[in-house]
C-alpha cells in the first residue's frame, strides 16, 4: 500500500497488516497489535510493551530485522526495539504468535544498554470500553484466590484490579477471553481518568517504590497470553463493511466555547481580535498567580478581553498569604471593569483546589460579584479532580483539562481516545450533582514539559503540536465538541500561536488562517443551539457531530479516518452519504 500524509499531517499512518489466528483478527502495526477481536466484537484494544522514565515520559523506539511469518489462520512476528531517550537506551527483542485456536502469545526479553531510571518497563494490554464496560470478569491473583469483579462503569478514581496473574471475561454470548500475564505482577487502572477509551493492565504496581534504578545488563522477561474460548455453536459474527450512522432523540445544548490567553504572544493584534470575533466566542481564559507581579499582565488581558468583547473565566492561583491577596484580586477586577464570568480557585501547592481556601474566598468573592461563579477542580488531569471529590457543597461548577497524548501520541491513539472524553462528563455529573461542569483547557498536548521553561530553540516548543493546524487537529476537535456534550463551558486550545486557533503569522488582511479556524467559524456561521444525539456504528472508522440552531435546522460534520471511501448510511434505511478517503464533510440533513 502507498502511504501518503495522513489529515494534512507530515506523517502517513505507520505501515500496517490485517492477520488472523483462528476465529481473531487484528491489526499489526509497529511492533504492536491493535483492534484484536472475533466478529465484531473488540475483544483487546492493544497490547504493546513501553519504556517509561522517571518523569513518566515514554520513550520512542525504532524496530529492527523485522520477520512477519503469515498463515491463513495464525501468524508469527519476530523484531527487536531499539528504546532510546535520553539516558534511557533499552533493548526489547519480541516474539508475536497467533495460532490456530484463537489464541495469541506477546513475548518481551529485554536488556538495558545503558543506567538510567524508570517508572514502567514492560508489556501493557488495553481492554476496550464499550465492550467491557460494567461486565463480570474474573481475576486471578499469584496465591491462585480468584475474584469476581466487574469492569468500572463510572471512571474508577483508582485501580480496580490489582495483583493479577490472569484475566477472564465474558466477550459476547458463547464468547470468553482470558488473559495470562507472566514474568511480573500486573493491575489495572481505568485510562478513562486521562481521557484514553481503554482500562489498562500494566506491570509493575504503582504502590512499588519510583523511580528504579536501571543497570547496564539489566534483563526483563515477560509474557501476555490471549486465549479465546468458544461454547459450541457460539456465533461469530462477520464484519460488516457497511457502516450506520443513528440520530437519537436526547439533545444537549451547545456548550459555551473559549479560548486561553496566548502563552506565546505578547497582546492580540487588530486583525486578530478581528478574526477571533468570527468564531463561538463566550470567554477569554486567563490565569493569574497572585503571589508574583500579576497587576500588568491582568490588565492587558483585561483590555484583550474587552476588545474581543468577552467575559473572563479567571484561573486565580493563591498562596498561604490568601487574605492579604483577595481584596487585591477584588480591586484589580473593579479597576479594569472587567467582567469576569466564573473563578476557579486554585492553590499554588496542590493539583487541586483546597477545600480550607475555597471556605476563606468563597462568600466574599460572592458578596463581591454575587453572578461570578465559583469553581472546585484542578488545571491538571480529571484524575485530580475523579481522586479528591468535594465534601464541600461552597462551589458553582467543577473543572478539570484534558489532552489526548497522555500515554500515546500517534494519530490512531488520537482517534481512539477522543470517545472518552465523554465518561469524564458522566463520571462528574454523579458526584457533582446540579453542579456545571467546565472543561478547560483542553489542548492537543501536555501544556508543561520538564525543562519547557527552558526552551529557547527556534522550533516548536515540546507542548506544541506540529498538526495543531491540520485537518486531524479539526476532526479531533469537532468530535471533543461531541462527546463533551453535556458540559457547560469549554475552553480550547489558546487564541493565537503554536498552541493556538490562530497561528501567529496570519496575513494581515484577514486571508484564511488555518483548517481549524475555518471549521470552528462555520460553526459560528451556522448558530448551533444543540448537539443531536448521534450514534456511528463504527467510530473509528467514521465518526461524526451533529448540532441544531434555533431555527430547527440541523447540520452534520462527519469525518472519514480511514484512507479510502466509505459509504455511510444515515440512520437505518435512510440515504447514504459518500465519504471520501481521510475527510471531513458537512451536510444539512
Amino acid at each position: 500500500m502507498e502511504h501518503t500524509t495522513y489529515f494534512g499531517t507530515n506523517q502517513p499512518l505507520p505501515p500496517h497488516r490485517t492477520l488472523k489466528a483462528g476465529q481473531l483478527t487484528c491489526l499489526y502495526e509497529h511492533g504492536n497489535l491493535r483492534y484484536i477481536r472475533i466478529g465484531q466484537a473488540e475483544v483487546l484494544r492493544m497490547i504493546y510493551s513501553a519504556v517509561r522514565d522517571a518523569d513518566w515520559q515514554t520513550a520512542p523506539y525504532r524496530i529492527e530485522n523485522e520477520v512477519v511469518e503469515e498463515q491463513p489462520d495464525s501468524f508469527r512476528i519476530t523484531y527487536t526495539a531499539r528504546y532510546e531517550m535520553g539516558e534511557v537506551n533499552f533493548k526489547g527483542t519480541f516474539l508475536i504468535e497467533g495460532r490456530a485456536d484463537s489464541s495469541i502469545t506477546f513475548r518481551m526479553e529485554g536488556e538495558a544498554l545503558s543506567p538510567f531510571k524508570r517508572n514502567r518497563i514492560g508489556i501493557c494490554v488495553l481492554h476496550p470500553i464499550v465492550e467491557c464496560q460494567g461486565k463480570p470478569v474474573q481475576i486471578t491473583h499469584p496465591d491462585t484466590s480468584t475474584e469476581e469483579a466487574r469492569f468500572p462503569d463510572a471512571i474508577s478514581p483508582h485501580q480496580p484490579f490489582l495483583d493479577i496473574v490472569q484475566m477472564a471475561w465474558p466477550v459476547t454470548d458463547g464468547v470468553e477471553a482470558r488473559v495470562l500475564f507472566e514474568g511480573d505482577i500486573f493491575e489495572t487502572e481505568d485510562q478513562r481518568n486521562w481521557t484514553d477509551a481503554s482500562y489498562k493492565t500494566y506491570s509493575t504496581p504503582l504502590t512499588l517504590p519510583k523511580p528504579v534504578q536501571i543497570y547496564t545488563g539489566d534483563t526483563i522477561s515477560q509474557q501476555v497470553t490471549l486465549q479465546v474460548v468458544l461454547s459450541a455453536g457460539a456465533p461469530v459474527g462477520e464484519v460488516d463493511d457497511a457502516i450506520s450512522f443513528d440520530l437519537g432523540e436526547e439533545r444537549k445544548p451547545f456548550p459555551r466555547l473559549g479560548y486561553a490567553r496566548s502563552t506565546t504572544q505578547e497582546g492580540l493584534t487588530d486583525s486578530q481580535v478581528e478574526l477571533l470575533r468570527e468564531l463561538p466566542f463566550d470567554h477569554y481564559r486567563v490565569e493569574v498567580k497572585l503571589y508574583e507581579e500579576w497587576e500588568k499582565s491582568f490588565l492587558q488581558a483585561a483590555r484583550e478581553a474587552q476588545r474581543l468583547q468577552v467575559p473572563i473565566e479567571l484561573i486565580a492561583y493563591f498562596n498561604n498569604e490568601a487574605a492579604e491577596q483577595l481584596p487585591r484580586i477584588l480591586a484589580g477586577i473593579r479597576e479594569q471593569s472587567v467582567i469576569v464570568e466564573s473563578i476557579l480557585v486554585l492553590h499554588l501547592d496542590s493539583p487541586r483546589t483546597p477545600e480550607d481556601l475555597l471556605r476563606k474566598v468563597y462568600a466574599p468573592l460572592k458578596d463581591a460579584f454575587p453572578g461570578v461563579r465559583i469553581g472546585y477542580g484542578t488545571n491538571e488531569f480529571f484524575t485530580e479532580l475523579n481522586r479528591n471529590r468535594p465534601a464541600t457543597d461552597l462551589y458553582d461548577f467543577v473543572s478539570y483539562s484534558l489532552n489526548p497524548q497522555v500515554h500515546a501520541t500517534d494519530a490512531r491513539s488520537l482517534i481512539e481516545n477522543v470517545s472518552a472524553q465523554q465518561y469524564t462528563i458522566a463520571t462528574a455529573s454523579l458526584f457533582a450533582p446540579g453542579k456545571s461542569i467546565h472543561v478547560s483547557p483542553v489542548t492537543l498536548k501536555l501544556r508543561q514539559y520538564p525543562g519547557e521553561e527552558n526552551h529557547t530553540g527556534t522550533g516548536l516548543p515540546p507542548s506544541a503540536d506540529e498538526r495543531q493546524f491540520t485537518e486531524l487537529a479539526v476532526a479531533w476537535t469537532l468530535l471533543s465538541i461531541r462527546y463533551l456534550s453535556g458540559a457547560d463551558q469549554i475552553t480550547y486550545f489558546e487564541t493565537v500561536g503554536t498552541k493556538g486557533v490562530l497561528p501567529s503569522d496570519i496575513v494581515e488582511d484577514g486571508a484564511p488562517a488555518s483548517p481549524l479556524y475555518q471549521y470552528l467559524k462555520a460553526l459560528k456561521d451556522f448558530g448551533p443551539r444543540w448537539i443531536i444525539d448521534s450514534r456511528s456504528g463504527q467510530s473509528l472508522r467514521v465518526d461524526g457531530l451533529v448540532l441544531e440552531n434555533e431555527k430547527g435546522e440541523r447540520m452534520a460534520i462527519l469525518v472519514n479516518f480511514e484512507e479510502r471511501a466509505n459509504g455511510l448510511i444515515m440512520n437505518e434505511g435512510g440515504s447514504e452519504v459518500t465519504l471520501l478517503a481521510t475527510s471531513i464533510k458537512i451536510i444539512r440533513l
